[in-house]
Protein backbone atom coordinates (compact mmCIF):
# COMPACT_ATOMS: atom_id res chain seq x y z
CA UNK A 1 0.00 0.00 0.00
CA UNK A 2 1.36 3.41 -1.14
CA UNK A 3 1.60 6.22 1.25
CA UNK A 4 -1.51 8.02 -0.82
CA UNK A 5 -3.40 4.72 -0.06
CA UNK A 6 -2.84 5.37 2.97
CA UNK A 7 -3.99 8.63 3.00
CA UNK A 8 -6.63 7.74 1.05
CA UNK A 9 -7.88 5.19 3.80
CA UNK A 10 -7.60 7.65 6.47
CA UNK A 11 -9.74 10.19 4.51
CA UNK A 12 -12.42 8.73 4.00
CA UNK A 13 -12.20 7.00 7.85
CA UNK A 14 -11.98 10.10 9.40
CA UNK A 15 -15.15 11.81 6.71
CA UNK A 16 -16.74 8.31 7.77
CA UNK A 17 -15.95 9.23 11.84
CA UNK A 18 -17.24 13.03 11.26
CA UNK A 19 -20.44 12.39 9.79
CA UNK A 20 -21.56 9.97 12.37
CA UNK A 21 -20.79 12.59 14.88
CA UNK A 22 -22.96 15.32 13.08
CA UNK A 23 -25.80 12.38 12.81
CA UNK A 24 -25.55 11.78 17.16
CA UNK A 25 -25.01 15.61 17.53
CA UNK A 26 -28.19 16.47 15.58
CA UNK A 27 -30.75 13.42 16.81
CA UNK A 28 -29.36 14.52 20.59
CA UNK A 29 -31.12 17.86 19.96
CA UNK A 30 -34.48 15.85 17.62
CA UNK A 31 -34.65 13.38 20.20
CA UNK A 32 -35.65 16.40 22.89
CA UNK A 33 -38.75 17.30 20.63
CA UNK A 34 -39.53 13.83 19.30
CA UNK A 35 -38.38 11.00 21.24
CA UNK A 36 -37.20 8.54 19.40
CA UNK A 37 -36.12 10.18 16.45
CA UNK A 38 -33.40 8.35 14.68
CA UNK A 39 -30.80 9.93 12.09
CA UNK A 40 -29.90 7.29 9.20
CA UNK A 41 -27.42 7.21 6.85
CA UNK A 42 -26.42 4.88 3.86
CA UNK A 43 -22.39 4.09 2.69
CA UNK A 44 -21.04 1.61 0.50
CA UNK A 45 -17.46 0.77 0.77
CA UNK A 46 -15.52 -1.62 -1.24
CA UNK A 47 -18.58 -2.72 -2.58
CA UNK A 48 -20.15 -3.49 0.24
CA UNK A 49 -23.52 -1.32 1.17
CA UNK A 50 -24.14 -0.49 5.17
CA UNK A 51 -27.25 1.55 6.78
CA UNK A 52 -26.26 3.65 9.66
CA UNK A 53 -29.05 4.59 12.30
CA UNK A 54 -28.34 6.85 15.36
CA UNK A 55 -30.37 6.79 18.15
CA UNK A 56 -30.21 8.09 21.48
CA UNK A 57 -29.94 5.39 24.45
CA UNK A 58 -32.47 5.07 26.70
CA UNK A 59 -31.64 3.53 30.39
Amino acid sequence: MSVSEDIDDFEGEYRVGAKVIEMAERVQTADKVVPGAQAKWGSEMDGVEFDVVVSVRRK
